[in-house]
C-alpha cells in the first residue's frame, strides 16, 4: 500500500519507507490535526513491538483516539510518516458496531464466515457470553437486545475470532467492570500471542497488563515546553 504524507490541499508521496524498515516504525515526526488544521499531536514516534502491548494514557481532549484511527488508516488529517501494517487489522471503538445480522456475522465482520462453529462458541464462552451460542444464526438487531458491556464483549469476541495480526482498542472496555475488562484483556493477550495490540484507555488497573505505556499528557507538556522536536513516551505507570 503507498504511504503518503497527508497535508491540507494536497496529497504528496512520502519517501519514508526506507526508514521504515531500517527502523520498523509505524509512525515517525507524525503530526495529527483536527479537520480544521487545529494541531492534536505533534512529532510523534512508535515502533512496532509484536507480542508487546502499547497503551495509550493521559487526560481526555489529548487526541489519543485520533491518534489510532491515524495509525490504523482512517484518519485524514496528518503529516510526518505513518506505516500502514500491511498484514490484518481489527480496530474495536467503545461502541463497537454490531450489524442486524446473526450473531455469526457480527463475530465475524467486517469479514467472511468462518466454517467453524467451534471457534464461535469458544470465542463466545471465553468472553462469558455462553447464552448467545445457541443464536449464532439468529438475525435480529442485537444493538437494541445487548447492553453496552455485552456489546463490548461480543466486540472482543470479534477479535478471538478472526486473530488479527494488529488489534487496536479505542476505551474498549469501558463499560465493564474491573475485574472483566482486566480479565478479557489478559485473555486476549493470551490468545493472541505475537499480536500488536495498541489500547487507549482511562482503566488506570488494567496498566499491569502492557509492557509499554505512553503518556500523551507528558509528550504534550513537553512540546509545549521546551518548543523543540524531541518526543518524549514513558514506559512507566505514574503513581
Amino acid at each position: 500500500m503507498e504511504e503518503c504524507e497527508q497535508t491540507f490541499g494536497h496529497t504528496t508521496k512520502c519517501c519514508s519507507s526506507t526508514l521504515a524498515e531500517k527502523t520498523n516504525n509505524w509512525c515517525d515526526q507524525l503530526n495529527v490535526y483536527k479537520p480544521n488544521q487545529q494541531l492534536l499531536l505533534s512529532n510523534f514516534s512508535l515502533q512496532l513491538e509484536p507480542g508487546k502491548a502499547i497503551a495509550f494514557i493521559g487526560p481526555s481532549g489529548l487526541g489519543k483516539s485520533t491518534l489510532l484511527r491515524t495509525l490504523a488508516g482512517i484518519w485524514p488529517y496528518f503529516s510526518g510518516y505513518r506505516k500502514l501494517p500491511q498484514k490484518s487489522i481489527l480496530v474495536l471503538p467503545q461502541k463497537a458496531y454490531i450489524p442486524n445480522a446473526t450473531m455469526r456475522q457480527c463475530l465475524s465482520y467486517p469479514s467472511p464466515v468462518i466454517d467453524d462453529d467451534n471457534i464461535y462458541i469458544q470465542a463466545l464462552q471465553d468472553v462469558g457470553l455462553p447464552h448467545l451460542i445457541e443464536k449464532l444464526d439468529q438475525k435480529t438487531e442485537w444493538s437494541l437486545q445487548l447492553s453496552g458491556g455485552e456489546i463490548q464483549k461480543v466486540a472482543l469476541a470479534r477479535a478471538l475470532v478472526q486473530r488479527p495480526n494488529f488489534l487496536l482498542l479505542d476505551e474498549a472496555t469501558s463499560s465493564l467492570d474491573e475485574d472483566a475488562a482486566y480479565s478479557l484483556v489478559r485473555l486476549i493477550k493470551s490468545r493472541l500471542e505475537g499480536c500488536q495490540i495498541v489500547m487507549v484507555t482511562h482503566q488506570r488497573h488494567l496498566l499491569s497488563l502492557f509492557e509499554i505505556k505512553i503518556d500523551l499528557g507528558v509528550v504534550s507538556a513537553s512540546h509545549s515546553e521546551t518548543g523543540d522536536n524531541k518526543i518524549v513516551q514513558t514506559n512507566k505507570v505514574l503513581a
